[in-house]
């Protein structure tokens, strides 16, 4: 049985005893959850599946207020224990480091408990409860003694429009119908992917230059370049949603916008210029869809959200501080 992990609250930090025998077995999957300011129900529905779903789970609170870390302390505490008696872990007390950083805190803390196999979740993203036994499976299929692979999981929610959908059909190698083998993919989601200690260590740990948005990417075409092949498997399921749908009109054209804060919205625009550039010589096909994106949604968001100001500076001020190579923001967004 997977050992208990130990907490991290307030930046301390308190060990569980642990039995000289309750090491993870080899197939023993570790659930890594990062939450921010969640939503309860979202949280517990997250929660629930996870535990429903892993041998353990370690979740990093990046809550940067008292009142957040406690929520969430209390919901880890609800949930109970994981599938295979295991307590969840909790780190949190450190502020919002990051997606990146609070990855590889996970990351590290399930590795120090002996596991290998890692499944990345956000708080508002619900496993399947077969996710992880169509992921195992199709590891076994993919790399049974060969290379490494990293895999993804399937989200399950549908895009808003039909471009939208179309372009994870072609990125993220989403399938319907009778299409559920593993398919070649070029990115996936944080949320849903499937890793390995021995993938971690070809491709390297999550890229903490990176605060919010393109960190999943980076790690995809960093992990190509390195010689990691990814696979996205449709009978792996997750429901994530990426926003909410909110329609928005100009003149006589409407369109269905996803609903973002402009603080995401500004990471979004610059860190996605950043992946693209950086890797653009690497998969030139996939730097250059995510340079088009970019500068499409832009242009969209300019002319029809003229009833959300906010986004369109935010995204203006991402482009300005791309391309000044600004590290941290240097302006409102």
């Amino acid at each position: 049985m997977p050992a208990s992990f130990s907490c991290m609250t307030e930046n301390t930090e308190r060990s569980d005893p642990r039995a000289p025998d309750a090491r993870p077995g080899p197939a023993a999957v570790c659930g890594v959850m990062v939450t921010y300011a969640p939503d309860p129900a979202g949280l517990a529905d997250a929660l629930r599946g996870a535990v429903a779903s892993l041998d353990a789970l370690v979740v990093v609170d990046n809550s940067a207020d008292p009142i957040g870390r406690q929520r969430v302390a209390e919901a880890v505490r609800s949930a109970g224990p994981a599938r295979a008696g295991a307590a969840i872990g909790l780190i949190s007390g450190q502020g919002n480091v990051g997606l990146a950083r609070a990855l590889n805190l996970g990351l590290a803390r399930a590795q120090q408990d002996g596991f290998g196999l890692f499944l990345l979740l956000d708080h508002d993203s619900v496993v399947d409860r077969a996710a992880c036994e169509a992921l195992l499976a199709a590891r076994g299929e993919l790399a049974p003694s060969g290379p490494t692979v990293a895999l993804a999981a399937q989200n399950v929610d549908a895009a808003p429009t039909g471009l939208q959908a179309r372009l994870e059909e072609i990125l993220y190698g989403y399938s319907t119908g009778a299409r559920r083998a593993p398919r070649r993919c070029a990115l996936a989601m944080t949320s849903g992917m499937f890793l390995s200690a021995a993938a971690l260590r070809a491709a390297g740990p999550f890229d903490e230059s990176l605060f919010l948005d393109a960190v999943d990417h980076e790690f995809c075409l960093r992990s190509f370049r390195r010689g990691v092949p990814l696979f996205v498997v449709p009978r792996a399921q997750i429901r994530h949603a990426l926003g909410r749908p909110q329609p928005a009109h100009w003149g006589p054209f409407r369109v269905t916008l996803r609903e973002a804060d402009p603080q995401r919205l500004y990471f979004s625009t610059r860190d996605t210029l950043r992946v693209a550039i950086r890797y653009l010589a690497v998969r030139p096909c996939v730097g250059g869809t995510m340079i088009a994106f970019v500068a499409s949604r832009s242009v969209v968001y300019a002319l029809f959200a003229r009833q959300e100001r906010g986004w369109f500076h935010a995204i203006l001020n991402g482009w300005v501080d791309f391309l000044r190579a600004a590290p941290t923001p240097r302006r409102a967004v």
